[in-house]
């Protein structure tokens, strides 16, 4: 009974008949691959990892689901959703089919790639959606967080210690050098 309940279900699947959804989320594995090799990359540069943030990671995959129902790429609004204190956000779009080809892909264009070795960015958020016909969309947002304000600085200086001056020889001066 339960094999003829399965064999309907997947015939009403195959057929059409029963509704599946436009895409699915991927979960995290396709998203670490891209974490993965972006951070490869930026240590060939010599800079440092981008940290994955839980804020941009929600972003990111909030927006590759919007894409994903549409079926069409298009950069979100960059400050959309993002509660953190940053100083600059860059985002990368796309679709495709592999991972290793979207990062290839992005690797190659020359504005996708500004984003992926720009020293000054620290974290990354990637999402990536599934299209039912396999078409991986992803969105990458990258952000610098806004420095902190440095404490002020009180300088400690010792004094030198003072050698005595003969009263009967005079000390010598030199002539101020003078400023360009």
């Amino acid at each position: 009974m339960k094999k003829l309940a399965l064999f309907t279900l997947a015939a009403f699947a195959a057929t059409g008949l029963l509704p599946v959804t436009a895409a699915f989320a991927d979960g995290p594995s396709d998203e670490t691959s891209f974490v993965t090799q972006i951070n490869s990359l930026r240590a060939t540069k010599g800079l440092a990892a981008l940290a994955v943030d839980t804020g941009l990671t929600g972003k990111a995959r909030a927006w590759a689901q919007t894409m994903a129902d549409k079926s069409v790429i298009w950069h979100s609004s960059l400050s959309d959703g993002i509660t953190a204190d940053w100083q600059k956000l860059g985002e990368n779009v796309g679709m495709g089919g592999t991972v290793d080809g979207l990062h290839i892909a992005f690797v190659n264009s020359p504005h996708h790639y500004e984003n992926l070795v720009d020293p000054s960015f620290r974290s990354i958020g990637v999402g990536v959606v599934r299209s039912t016909t396999g078409v991986i969309f992803v969105a990458e947002e990258f952000m610098e967080p806004r420095a902190a304000a440095a404490a002020p600085s009180i300088p400690l200086t010792i004094p030198a210690a003072r050698t005595p001056i003969s009263v009967r020889e005079p000390a010598a001066v030199q002539a101020p050098a003078a400023v360009p």
